[in-house]
């Protein structure tokens, strides 16, 4: 993996020695990503960190060396709750909350996108969302499922079996209400019922317009057993329920959460929006004081991770600012006992 925080294009003369003319930051940039490619392993990836000032030239030059099928995602990174006092022309602008994260593949065929998942307590989550009087969405507990039937078969968009099978009947319950009845918190409702605690949307799926076609009027618990061809359960044997006459989809808590010693953790899947790294405490990180462009070191760990790095693998930074990717490999070894080495480059020579 390669990350690079370059300086951003900001009117002044960079500290690296620059002989073009032309386009001082474009030039700057091409020949260290050009050489970016030639380093990384087929099946390695780059991370560039940028402002929106910048992203457009930055995407361009990125598409033409790495190839605009080998693009990944570009991320949102929240940095700061508020930016302060307005300046540099922010009494023209918005405020400005986010940088941009852009993400390539050497080669998307080789790269190997990992599930990365971060987690929150739900015992915190239930008293945050009490405090702003909102509700967990998933507040229903499916009690009972009785008489199991197999009714038919019908096929899905590759002509694969899909098996629907329909309950005579079932109980659900409130969570809310369960919690009065048995005189004990929310808290210890969700554990107690922990494999039962549900919610139901109305999914935009192939699968759910396949099931209201073939069951149009059926108005009680449905259960679909099939095999999935992509997504999270691809090629393995899943069972989905619907319920109700639209078919509204139920979505299990254990599907998003995990139970540990009677601690249950909801699970987020990391996408291309990141508010969760905390930049408050940053000027305190590491011991050093480094004034302008230092990142977190759980931003740069979660950035190995979404890499696939392991083992012994290379990581490379060659704008090394403070050395906060050289800690992030360091600590990523103490967590999963890895024996990741790392090249931080901060100057030329």
């Amino acid at each position: 993996m390669i990350y690079i925080d370059p300086p951003y294009n900001t009117g002044n003369k960079f500290i690296y020695n620059d002989k073009f003319t032309k386009s001082e930051w474009l030039n700057f940039m091409y020949p260290r990503l050009f050489l970016a490619r030639q380093l990384l392993r087929d099946d390695g990836v780059i991370f560039v960190s940028i402002d929106d000032h910048e992203v457009h030239h930055l995407r361009m030059i990125m598409d033409e060396i790495f190839g605009e099928e080998n693009f990944v995602n570009l991320i949102t990174v929240k940095v700061r709750e508020s930016a302060g006092e307005s300046g540099g022309g922010e009494d023209k602008r918005l405020k400005k909350h986010a940088d941009l994260l852009l993400m390539f593949a050497k080669n998307r065929q080789n790269y190997n996108l990992p599930k990365i998942y971060t987690r929150t307590s739900l015992e915190y989550l239930l008293a945050l969302k009490e405090s702003i009087g909102d509700k967990f969405v998933y507040s229903d507990v499916m009690i009972e499922m009785n008489g199991r039937q197999y009714k038919k078969t019908i096929k899905d968009g590759g002509g694969n079996d899909i098996n629907i099978y329909t309950y005579e009947s079932f109980i659900t319950q409130n969570i809310s209400k369960l919690a009065k009845q048995e005189k004990v918190s929310l808290y210890e409702i969700y554990q107690k019922y922990f494999d039962k605690v549900y919610t139901s949307y109305n999914a935009r799926t192939s699968i759910r317009n396949r099931v209201k076609d073939a069951m149009p009027d059926f108005d009680g618990l449905i259960e679909i057993e099939y095999v999935p061809k992509s997504g999270k359960y691809k090629d393995k044997l899943t069972n989905k329920f619907f319920v109700g006459r639209t078919k509204r989809l139920i979505a299990w808590l254990k599907e998003v959460s995990e139970l540990d010693n009677e601690v249950i953790m909801i699970k987020n899947e990391v996408g291309t929006l990141w508010t969760d790294i905390s930049w408050a405490t940053l000027a305190s990180e590491g011991w050093i004081k480094f004034n302008d462009g230092k990142k977190p070191i759980e931003f740069i760990k979660r950035m190995l991770l979404i890499g696939n790095t392991k083992e012994n693998d290379l990581v490379l930074d060659f704008f090394a600012g403070s050395g906060t990717t050289g800690h992030a490999v360091w600590d990523l070894n103490k967590e999963d006992g890895g024996n990741r080495k790392f090249i931080l480059v901060q100057i030329d020579e």
